[in-house]
């Protein structure tokens, strides 16, 4: 639960037992996972994330986690899904903005006909 959190908050830090016991508290839980603009991840927290959790297969094994747990499973593959997804969104940012250029330099061109 931990990465969870940590992503939630968008800190890079590692949330104690009190700060997780609240936020698994909040009514809203849920809706957090399930609406979490995973566009605008802090790199920071990606970083802390990969360097505590993900980069380390022993600690962060996703099989054992849903083992051990049916809740905190889904959580752990969520964790490492997102932060693979905004890594890869945030690297091809700069071929999207280079689409973008060339389709509006397009479309003037194509009135200036």
């Amino acid at each position: 639960m931990e990465p969870v959190v940590a992503l939630l908050n968008q800190k890079n830090a590692t949330p104690d037992w009190k700060e997780i016991k609240g936020k698994l508290g909040e009514a809203d839980f849920i809706n957090q996972i399930m609406n979490f603009d995973k566009d605008s991840i802090k790199p920071h927290v990606k970083e802390f994330l990969n360097k505590n959790y993900l980069k380390d297969a022993e600690k962060f094994n996703t099989d054992r986690i849903m083992k051990a747990s049916k809740a905190t499973g889904p959580l752990a593959l969520w964790v490492s899904s997102i932060v693979k997804y905004s890594e890869i969104f945030h690297s091809i940012t700069p071929l999207r903005n280079e689409l973008k250029g060339l389709e509006e330099e397009e479309t003037r061109m194509l009135g200036e006909k």
